[in-house]
């Protein structure tokens, strides 16, 4: 089967592109099926694509994710590429540059095409607070 290539920027309400440390993203078919379900290799490859990134099948609010955090914690993914199958697509992620799910994206594919979505963070807030609250409860 011929793959297509899906570039995923994620950017700032003012359009820039944005470094997070962390990302869950969503990729299902417009018909509701998640792409680590039909195409389950999807995470092998990125795990080659990116070595230096924890890559794995990840789950938020009921919504199955890929996983894809860095080994540091200096933010710095802001582009993602993925090989898919030619298909029509909803795409958004969860990222920790605010704990928050990003704005969805329609893409449409088609065999050995490529398209590019931009996930806009819709505001700025700091996932400091799920680290710092919990250590701070466990240690009162």
């Amino acid at each position: 089967m011929s793959y297509a290539r899906l570039n995923i920027w994620l950017r700032d309400l003012n359009c820039c592109p944005k470094n997070v440390w962390k990302v869950e993203l969503v990729v299902k078919t417009c018909g509701g099926e998640y792409l680590v379900d039909f195409n389950p290799d999807v995470i092998d490859k990125l795990r080659e694509t990116y070595p230096d990134y924890k890559v794995d099948r990840g789950n938020r609010n009921g919504e199955t994710t890929i996983y894809i955090r860095q080994s540091s914690f200096i933010p710095g993914i802001k582009h993602l590429e993925l090989d898919i199958p030619p298909g029509c697509y909803i795409v958004r992620a969860w990222v920790c540059w605010g704990n928050l799910w990003t704005d969805r994206a329609v893409v449409i594919v088609g065999c050995g095409g490529e398209a590019c979505v931009n996930l806009i963070i819709p505001q700025k807030q700091n996932c400091i607070r799920d680290v710092l609250i919990p250590v701070a409860i466990a240690a009162h």
